[in-house]
């Protein structure tokens, strides 16, 4: 008599993971290397300063002190630019039961602003420069590498 096996056997249940691997990099190391501010304006501006190098700096008792040269802070600035990602998810879509996931729109919600993480690294680290721009022209981050410059045509 021939066994009945599961290659036969129609209605099995199906196995699978309830973790969902993403297999796209998400890292965002400059993203999460910067602070982020609220801003109230399409243009903003921040101030940087920094410490002279160490030096010796000994002194005989009772000599008098020198005058020494002071530097004002720099100024830099950077235009505000827009990000989206848009998505649609039926109702249905929520209710059904899925693996590695309650929520379709949470999942997807989450998985939207990793990308726009990522996404806002390519402005900062490509060289773009800074230019006025029409208002049917989406506005653009400068890169990190010309924001400080002041010569930048506005």
């Amino acid at each position: 008599m021939a066994t009945y096996t599961t290659y036969q056997q129609v209605g099995q249940a199906e196995d699978v993971s309830d973790l969902i691997s993403n297999i796209t990099p998400s890292d965002t190391p400059f993203y999460s290397s910067i602070k982020s501010e609220k801003v109230a304006a399409r243009i903003y501006e921040w101030q940087t300063d920094s410490l002279a190098a160490g030096a010796d700096n000994a002194n005989v008792e009772g000599a008098d002190a020198s005058d020494i040269s002071l530097t004002p802070t720099t100024m830099l600035s950077n235009t505000v630019q827009i990000f989206q990602k848009t998505f649609k998810i039926s109702r249905t879509s929520d209710v059904v039961k899925t693996y590695g996931r309650a929520k379709e729109t949470a999942y997807q919600l989450g998985k939207k602003l990793k990308e726009i993480k990522s996404t806002l690294s390519t402005p900062w680290l490509a060289l773009r420069l800074r230019r006025w721009l029409l208002v049917t022209t989406p506005r653009r981050l400068v890169s990190s590498q010309t924001s400080g410059n002041r010569s930048i045509a506005r």
